[in-house]
């Protein structure tokens, strides 16, 4: 099953089925909808689909790639699918999306974050058919998998290190300055001195996307050192 199968489902749409195979997620369909019909002309990623020879679509990619209503463009949310039901979500909504990165729904289930808004990524997702051990999440181009607990665990650090910089900054290559600056803020500032190893794994370009802005991050790690600056980060 792919995403766009999952996606059809939840809309109660005809699971894809067919002698073709679908040229964004490669599941089988029949030839209703065309490539020439529903993919522009000036399409250019054919080493980003799954059957780049293949002239027809599926039932479920055409729902999450057609955007004849501007108002509705699922490429510009993030989304949350299952069987039952597809959930899409903004970007002002990273705790309600978190807290399902770390306890997914029931799986069958694919979980598509969107950062830019530019991009379908839909037939692009994993589906997961189990969330007791690692778990796949479609982040922007990129899939990362992880365990919850990991997960936990390093949006933990973003947030600490959040309340010190602000969110834009977990997406840059920190300085030494900038690790220090945030050390002198908590009693106990050990566990941040592994960001600059570890700032552009992919659990980390997960954590930081699910993590809120400052102004929050500030109320949920207040600073709490105590003593010269110096002597905290020695």
């Amino acid at each position: 099953m792919t995403a766009p199968q999952l996606y059809a489902a939840a809309l109660r749409r005809p699971r894809p089925t067919g002698n073709q195979f679908c040229f964004w997620c490669g599941a089988p369909c029949h030839v209703d909808f065309t490539v020439r019909e529903y993919v522009p002309k000036t399409f250019s990623g054919y080493a980003e689909v799954a059957m780049p020879d293949s002239r027809y679509l599926c039932g479920g990619c055409v729902a999450a790639t057609d955007e004849p209503d501007r108002q509705h463009r699922p490429r510009q949310k993030s989304w949350v699918i299952e069987s039952t039901r597809a959930r899409d979500f903004t970007g002002k909504q990273p705790d309600e999306l978190a807290a399902i990165c770390v306890a997914p729904p029931p799986p069958p289930f694919a979980i598509v974050l969107a950062l830019s808004g530019k991009k379908h990524l839909i037939y692009r997702a994993a589906v997961n058919f189990t969330a007791e051990a690692a778990i796949t999440v479609q982040l922007e181009d990129r899939r990362v998998t992880y365990r919850p607990d990991e997960l936990r665990s390093r949006l933990a650090l973003c947030g600490r290190l959040c309340a010190a910089w602000g969110k834009p900054a977990l997406l840059r290559m920190p300085t030494p300055g900038r690790i220090v600056f945030a050390a002198q803020r908590y009693a106990d500032p050990s566990d941040l001195f592994q960001w600059p190893r570890i700032w552009d794994e992919p659990l980390s370009r997960l954590a930081a996307a699910l993590s809120p802005g400052k102004e929050t991050c500030e109320l949920r790690y207040p600073a709490d050192a105590v003593g010269p600056p110096d002597s905290r980060v020695a």
